[in-house]
């Protein structure tokens, strides 16, 4: 979430990227990450080191991590092999 205005730097994910999985294109141009170039980020906030104007368009992929239970899934393999 983040408004394109001329004056924000700041948006923020959905979700906590997995380190390294994004990637940013800004108007379709893959962008590069780190201080001194386009931006940085930190969990799930990007800060970019100048604000992005009216009309451009910012799209991010990323992965990240779902915490699933493990009892859940183990209950499951149980069921599979005890009705084989």
């Amino acid at each position: 979430t983040g408004n394109i205005d001329g004056i924000n730097t700041t948006y923020t994910l959905l979700h906590e990227p997995t380190q390294g999985s994004e990637h940013l294109y800004l108007n379709g141009v893959l962008i590069e990450e780190g201080t001194g170039t386009d931006y940085s980020i930190s969990g799930s906030i990007i800060v970019f080191d100048n604000p992005l104007s009216e009309g451009m368009k910012l799209h991010c992929t990323y992965y990240y991590n779902i915490a699933v239970p493990v009892k859940i899934f183990v209950a499951l393999i149980t069921f599979f092999f005890l009705t084989q």
